[in-house]
């Protein structure tokens, strides 16, 4: 399959999670800033990226990376009048531009990862020069569609929510990895100390359904996991007071959307993401034994996991849960037939299980403390800051003390 290339037009790539598309934004919004003349597309993972990166004004197009077959297509539009749309080879895409814009090496693949702001060495990956990108550019605003209203409406409507006058505070559970997931403990300890310090307070659970165990309970708490989707989740943010967070793609949505948020880093360094927000309050994890964000296991739990295996077991464990690899090629680099690994194999799922779900020591340290404090002190300093009406999750007007910014208008 040929694409024909476009002079003059930039494709950004980022097939990663939500978090991952504000820096592509920015990337998108300084290049139409630069050169308004030249178009600007991207290409994305998922359904929902797609409309919501539609909805900002800000792509000609978006496309979706498709898996099908053990491949990765992108739906591709031809240019040919009366010719469907058709699926292309996702390394095909960059053929169609003059420059691309690929985010696939930003800061979670950079070894000098906690030498530089995220934003930053992203542009710089990119090969935009930092310097000239003002900070304001860094902290991209986004507007949510009045149409995501409906189904955050019907969530909240249907845990109990209606039309209470008091601070909302969500609870972001979990980030895509193990590692930026925090433990239904220290959840469980939020709500019971700032609920102690802040009676009227109502906090909001949202996570995927995959997070349920980590939801905390009681009274003052509605729970909406796995009830929304993401931009519904967003919606529900937005109309919030205060959102405490795992390092999370929604909590890249509260500084987006305006909204304070307290976020809890652990695989990074919290300044590396931080520098140039303005609604974000860090906690970082004490420890100095952060790993690189795209390891989904923590290196003391897998070496934990591993004491009791003989040397075949272990080489089995690092090509399925750290590297993961095909069956088929670890069959053939451990020179073992199919069955004789399938057996191996349940036995280091066996070793594997009996840890399955610790979490990581960066992860136990966070001190909840720090966190219910700063929640605490910025609900307080709303109570004094004045309210203003803004349409509530139940599509109601309600009174909030929220530092509501333009972009939630």
């Amino acid at each position: 399959m040929s694409i024909k290339l476009e002079d003059g037009a930039t494709v950004v790539l980022r097939y990663g999670g939500w978090g991952d598309l504000f820096p592509v934004v920015c990337a998108a919004r300084w290049m139409r800033e630069k050169f308004p003349d030249r178009p600007v597309d991207a290409a994305v993972r998922g359904k929902e990226q797609v409309e919501f990166l539609r909805g900002l004004g800000v792509f000609r197009a978006v496309f979706e990376q498709v898996t099908d077959m053990g491949g990765r297509w992108v739906e591709w539009d031809l240019g040919v009048d009366g010719l469907h749309p058709a699926y292309a080879p996702l390394h095909r895409l960059p053929d169609a531009y003059d420059l691309v814009v690929d985010f696939r090496d930003t800061v979670e693949n950079n070894p000098f990862a906690d030498h530089g702001n995220w934003y930053d060495l992203s542009l710089s990956f990119a090969g935009f020069d930092p310097a000239e990108v003002p900070p304001d550019w860094k902290r991209p605003f986004v507007r949510l569609e009045e149409k995501y209203r409906k189904g955050a409406h019907k969530a909240w409507r249907a845990v109990g929510g209606g039309r209470e006058h008091r601070p909302r505070v969500v609870l972001a559970l979990a980030g895509s990895a193990p590692l930026r997931s925090m433990p239904r403990e220290f959840w469980q300890v939020v709500v019971d100390k700032v609920g102690e310090r802040v009676p009227e307070v109502t906090f909001i659970v949202l996570s995927g359904p995959e997070k349920a165990g980590l939801a905390p309970t009681g009274p003052r708490v509605k729970n909406l996991v796995g009830k929304t989707k993401m931009i519904e989740s967003a919606w529900v943010l937005a109309h919030s007071d205060l959102a405490v967070c795992a390092d999370t793609g929604l909590a890249h949505f509260a500084e987006g959307l305006g909204v304070d948020n307290i976020t809890c880093y652990t695989t990074v360094r919290g300044w590396t993401r931080s520098m140039y927000h303005k609604y974000t309050h860090v906690v970082d994890t004490p420890l100095d034994c952060q790993c690189a964000a795209l390891v989904a296991l923590c290196p003391r739990i897998a070496q934990k996991i591993m004491e009791p295996m003989n040397g075949i077991q272990r080489r089995i464990f690092e090509m399925r849960h750290i590297q993961p690899t095909p069956e088929p090629v670890i069959a053939e680099r451990l020179n073992m037939s199919r069955p004789a690994l399938e057996a191996e194999s349940r036995i280091v799922e066996a070793y594997r299980k009996r840890i399955h779900g610790e979490f990581a020591p960066c992860v136990h340290a966070i001190d909840v403390d720090v966190v219910v404090d700063k929640a605490v002190e910025i609900l307080e300093g709303k109570r004094g800051n004045g309210c203003e009406e803004i349409r509530g999750v139940d599509g109601t007007e309600i009174t909030t003390c929220a530092a509501v910014s333009e972009a939630r208008a």
